[in-house]
């Protein structure tokens, strides 16, 4: 809610005070987000070889490139988030009888589109093709247009401009803390702040980095455990897949901010809901992405081609294939296989075909999961949106998700009867037999509560809460790590 600070308003002779005009800005200040942006961002996103003509539209200047993206893109402007606070501040001020005017450098063309979503506006003035009004220009516009003082909301360094005029009252939203400084001395009539909850941790998604403890798998698993140099390069692999992963997760929350914004809980996330610019995710995303790139070098040949493809698989996924019913999933069951094959490749030794398949029939089977408990969600009728699955397809996403498990555990038997055994590694090999009777337990107890609508998150993360879950997991590890016959140090 907005902070109020008691102002003297200017007074003109025949306006009364209770009918100063409130000015406010659009991006940044009434949008969480840029319209610029946001715009750019839809038009790459249908016509991705724009980009290449976007320096020489901006060659004529800042508002003819706003007007040529305008004109060129068809951005969801309905679904850009408001900042809900000065949305209600607004509200009450026009009906006690305040004029609302949105005075934007955000070109014409999309400000009164906006305008249209906030029926308390009287009047909205913009960037045309040839001027624009940002800082000075604004300032000047203003200044005539209402020479008796009004209020302006602004939430950037460009606004000093219009806080400095002798009858103009701030009002501050976003960072508001960096913005003291530019009101020339006059105390804001309201504050929006920014509600500072984590949006780069929540952006990253570190706790996706679990996932990615699948490449020290390999190097647990081939008795290499006690290779420093293992340990070495199984860390490099890890520390370059997560900083490859935050960089795809940044692209796909890129490509799917208007799915995002419609969803129940996706809504929420930093991108979609303004808490992060657009502009600063990009940056970002291809900051991890060069990181990841240069990390996977050291590598080597096979691990840098490896991350390439689980790179290359990833935005694959995010640009199309996601809304591939069925493609979906079994993509998600290779890049958790992918993880597999890049720790085998970083510590130099050969990948396990049964283990491979164990991994693409698991993580395929809690991928269909996730895709049971949106499904769910929809009710009795409605599509998944941003995916390729309707309210119908529940019973058989439950099938092959069973499906799914159960060949798990049939090839991790497997997996233990034609390898595991023969290799020697085991001192106790006879523990082993437990492991595919516990993995049956957890895919068993995970789909009887998927079956019973008790599942409503993704899978996976369940696992990482559930304490029967972690108990399981921890029975596991005791089995492998008790049967493996360790060589001397």
């Amino acid at each position: 809610m907005p902070v109020m600070v008691d102002v003297a308003a200017p007074r003109a002779a025949t306006q009364r005070v209770d009918l100063i005009p409130i000015a406010v800005d659009l991006d940044g200040t009434l949008l969480k987000t840029d319209s610029l942006y946001e715009s750019v961002l839809a038009l790459l996103r249908a016509r991705p070889f724009v980009v290449f003509l976007l320096p020489f539209w901006l060659l004529a200047g800042r508002a003819s490139l706003k007007a040529r993206v305008a004109d060129a893109a068809d951005p969801a402007i309905e679904l850009w988030p408001l900042r809900a606070d000065l949305v209600a501040w607004l509200t009450e001020r026009a009906r006690n009888g305040h004029p609302i005017v949105l005075a934007t450098a955000a070109n014409e063309q999309v400000a009164k589109v906006v305008g249209r979503r906030l029926p308390f506006l009287a009047e909205v003035i913009a960037s045309d093709g040839e001027r624009n009004l940002k800082g000075e220009a604004k300032a000047t516009a203003l200044a005539s247009r209402y020479p008796g003082g009004f209020i302006y909301v602004g939430n950037d360094r460009s606004d000093a401009a219009v806080w400095r005029l002798p009858g103009a009252i701030p009002a501050l939203a976003g960072k508001v803390s960096k913005l003291a400084r530019w009101c020339d001395g006059k105390a804001p009539v309201a504050v929006f702040a920014d509600d500072a909850r984590r949006p780069w941790s929540r952006a990253l998604r570190p706790h996706q980095w679990s996932k990615n403890l699948l490449v020290i798998a390999p190097l647990l698993l081939s008795g290499n455990a006690r290779s420093l140099q293992a340990w070495g390069s199984a860390t490099l692999a890890l520390v370059a897949l997560c900083a490859i992963a935050s960089g795809t997760y940044l692209l796909n929350d890129l490509s799917d901010l208007d799915s995002d914004r419609q969803h129940r809980t996706k809504h929420a996330r930093p991108l979609a809901s303004g808490d992060l610019a657009i502009v600063h995710g990009v940056l970002a995303m291809m900051i991890l992405l060069a990181l990841g790139a240069a990390l996977a070098a050291l590598l080597g040949s096979a691990g840098a081609a490896l991350l390439a493809a689980y790179a290359a698989l990833t935005i694959s996924y995010s640009f199309g294939l996601k809304r591939k019913a069925i493609v979906d999933v079994t993509v998600i069951g290779l890049l958790f296989t992918l993880r597999l094959l890049l720790g085998a490749a970083a510590i130099g030794v050969p990948a396990t075909r049964w283990l491979l398949l164990v991994s693409m029939f698991l993580f395929v089977s809690l991928a269909l999961g996730k895709r049971c408990v949106e499904v769910r969600e929809l009710g009795v009728a409605g599509r998944v949106i941003g995916r390729g699955y309707r309210s119908e397809d529940l019973p058989v996403l439950l099938a092959l998700g069973v499906a799914t498990a159960t060949g798990a555990v049939l090839v991790f038997v497997m997996y233990l009867i034609e390898e595991a055994f023969p290799t020697g590694l085991y001192r106790w090999p006879g523990l082993l037999w437990m492991a595919p009777i516990i993995l049956f337990i957890w895919l068993g107890r995970m789909w009887l509560l998927c079956g019973r609508g008790e599942l409503h998150e993704d899978p996976v993360l369940f696992a990482m809460k559930d304490r029967a879950s972690i108990m399981l997991g921890g029975a596991m590890l005791l089995i492998f790590a008790g049967s493996m016959k360790l060589p001397p140090i």
